[in-house]
């Protein structure tokens, strides 16, 4: 159920394999949400996050599920902490240290809503710099597919930004170079 220990797992071997570069995280649904829980932990090694369509709360994601919601609300009475640790309003408010986050969020999203995105990004932002993206017509984790090119763009920006350029690779190449780079059809 310490499904934020997985994502911090990942940053922790990234450090320890490239321990000049610096790390970000990007992560989709579940993905996204276990990041920002994995922020509030003081062992991260993440300078910036790039998430798409994370819940708030389990329950913002299960609401419209009777059984998995009842589920969660009665590990909210029996383990409040566990279930505490997996809701990324909380750990929104915990973070530790300053990763700066590009927030992402299809208007046509049925189970993660920009309201959902909007509640989140409220708290991010009076934490660390958070920047919020909503993408017309796209359905849950699919932003890339409904806007290819401004989502290359905005994602190597962000990152190019908040990493500073450190890696060989963008101190040789534009952001604009980098987008141009993928083919059309494979986006």
């Amino acid at each position: 159920m310490d499904y934020p220990l997985d994502v911090l797992s990942a940053g922790q071997a990234l450090q320890q394999e490239y321990p000049d570069l610096p790390i970000a995280v990007m992560g989709s649904s579940m993905g996204a949400a276990m990041s920002i829980c994995a922020l509030s932990h003081q062992e991260h090694p993440f300078q910036a996050a790039v998430l798409e369509s994370s819940f708030p709360t389990l329950l913002h994601f299960w609401r419209r599920y009777p059984i998995p919601r009842m589920g969660i609300q009665l590990s909210m009475l029996l383990y409040p902490a566990g279930e505490r640790r997996l809701r990324p309003v909380y750990a929104a408010e915990k973070l530790v240290g300053t990763p700066n986050i590009l927030l992402i969020y299809g208007d046509a999203d049925n189970f993660t809503p920009v309201k959902d995105g909007q509640l989140l990004w409220e708290v991010l932002q009076m934490r660390t710099y958070t920047e919020f993206w909503r993408v017309p017509n796209a359905e849950h984790t699919l932003a890339c597919k409904a806007s290819p090119r401004e989502y290359s763009l905005r994602v190597t920006q962000f990152l190019d930004r908040q990493l500073k350029r450190s890696s060989e690779f963008a101190e040789t190449r534009s952001t604009r170079e980098i987008a141009a780079l993928i083919p059309e059809e494979q986006i």
